[in-house]
């Protein structure tokens, strides 16, 4: 009987470049469902991931799924907005990428809409230091946005660096 050890284990893309995933972080919910009314940006819970990149050089492919979306309009039509944002070593929150900007998702007058979405965004953070990427929701005329378990799904974000 034979035995293969190995300390590390390292392939070439197809292009001859050492484009590997190093690490793999995830960050979800509860179950707990975020709920707002304000038309300022806010937290949503468990949508919160910490990273180390190993490598300056690295991209860190953030992956964000939302389940249980839903809209409710009372008097007017109303946008849910999504964004995900992005610290190093503590310093200020910086806006990553939009997921749903402008129109977001839009209810007619007085009904609700409802939908799960998942969105996926290429960052390049350059650093080695600690980074924490977050998602937040704003309601677009103060009507309640919800994001999270109605059902059964909980809210997840996933980091992987991707060595350059």
């Amino acid at each position: 009987m034979s035995t293969l050890r190995v300390d590390s284990l390292q392939g070439q893309t197809a292009d001859g470049t050492n484009r590997y995933v190093v690490q793999v972080v995830n960050g979800s919910s509860s179950g707990a469902r975020t709920q707002s009314t304000s038309t300022s940006y806010a937290d949503i819970s468990g949508m919160s991931v910490t990273i180390t990149p190993l490598y300056s050089t690295s991209k860190v492919f953030i992956v964000a799924n939302f389940p249980d979306t839903f809209v409710t309009s009372t008097n007017s039509a109303n946008s849910l907005y999504l964004k995900c944002v992005r610290n190093i070593d503590g310093g200020s929150f910086v806006d990553v990428c939009f997921i749903s900007d402008r129109q977001g998702l839009t209810t007619p007058t007085a009904q609700e809409f409802m939908c799960s979405m998942s969105y996926s965004f290429l960052d390049s953070p350059s650093t080695t230091g600690v980074c924490i990427y977050k998602c937040q929701l704003k309601s677009f005329n103060s009507n309640q946005v919800n994001v999270g378990q109605q059902s059964a799904g909980l809210v997840n974000i996933t980091a992987m660096e991707i060595a350059q």
